[in-house]
């Protein structure tokens, strides 16, 4: 579905609120609760071992306990960080705007640029990198804080010959 210039702005000002939120906050919430999750499965597991169940039950035990538990601490925002996943494992084209978008709107703030490198720039590298890795160098080449960002992304699911190429960007003239 192509997107007007006025969605993906909107979209970016919301994943920024929320990823500002996030770095701020949000992680440390996001960490109390994977603890509480992992303390609800233990105790479910030895409850389940006690009764004497076999290794299935066990399993089920373990889910159905993570299943009652509330979720995970968002934010009133979070739709965006949702929709900027799917738009960069959607098409392509659209991909490539809504980063082009993040990459202009993006604070000067060091932990959002961060999130925003580990998180859309990567994925975007990952799914449609080998597609678009020549506009990936010249925007790099034109703006500075585009290569700034490419500092913080990881190989994940880019191949080694994109991650070499990225690599190069990276280390490239200032």
């Amino acid at each position: 579905m192509a997107r007007t210039e006025q969605e993906f702005t909107a979209i970016a000002k919301a994943y920024f609120e929320y990823a500002a939120w996030f770095v701020a906050v949000g992680h440390l919430e996001f960490e109390k609760w994977k603890a509480h999750a992992r303390q609800v499965r233990k105790d479910a597991e030895e409850a389940a071992i006690a009764r004497g169940a076999n290794a299935d039950e066990i399993r089920e035990a373990k889910t159905n306990a993570l299943d009652s538990l509330a979720p995970d601490p968002d934010h009133p925002q979070e739709w965006a960080a949702e929709e900027v996943r799917n738009i960069i494992d959607g098409a392509a084209g659209d991909a490539w705007q809504l980063v082009l978008k993040l990459v202009e709107l993006v604070p000067d703030d060091k932990e959002v640029c961060s999130f925003l490198a580990a998180g859309p720039v990567e994925d975007f590298l990952g799914s449609h990198g080998d597609r678009y890795i020549a506009e990936v160098e010249r925007l790099a080449a034109d703006l500075p804080r585009f290569k700034d960002l490419l500092g913080g992304v990881l190989q994940n699911a880019m191949s080694d010959e994109l991650w070499g190429k990225v690599q190069s960007i990276r280390a490239g003239p200032s």
